[in-house]
């Protein structure tokens, strides 16, 4: 089952999440491997007069909390502080972002890793983008090395 949720960016919470929107994009298709099997998460952003509305679709029907910035244009450096700043909601664990805060929760800085348990980190967060292919290059990278740099 999914949970969609829209988050309403540049004063669009009045606009309904139904309308029919042109300008499409998807921002970064993220998956994880659990015990109870993968998981999901989409980011979408659609452009309306000037803003952008960004949903959340997650498999697992989280709850998360917005960081308060704005983003005024879809660039990789904007998309990922804004993703770096979402939390999941009454999850203290969950801490780095939507990408980073699985692996945290789940290898937390404390524990220290074997080269299998850094390999097992390294694969357990898919990242994917048709509309921004460098952000998910740049976060693959940046899982690598979390990997690599964790205790």
């Amino acid at each position: 089952m999914s949970c969609n949720k829209v988050y309403y960016l540049n004063g669009f919470q009045n606009e309904s999440r139904y309308i029919e929107f042109m300008s499409v994009k998807n921002v970064l298709a993220i998956s994880h491997n659990s015990l109870g099997g993968g998981d999901s998460i989409n980011i979408t952003a659609n452009e309306k007069g000037g803003g952008w509305l960004v949903e959340i679709e997650d498999s697992s029907s989280h709850e998360y909390v917005m960081p308060n910035d704005m983003i005024h244009a879809l660039s990789v450096d904007t998309l990922e502080k804004f993703i770096d700043g979402i939390e999941m909601e009454d999850e203290p664990s969950f801490i780095g972002g939507l990408v980073f805060g699985f692996l945290n929760a789940n290898w937390p800085q404390d524990r220290k890793l074997d080269q299998s348990q850094r390999k097992d980190a390294a694969e357990f967060v898919e990242v994917e983008s048709d509309d921004f292919p460098q952000l998910a290059e740049k976060y693959r990278q940046r899982i690598a090395d979390w990997a690599a740099n964790h205790p």
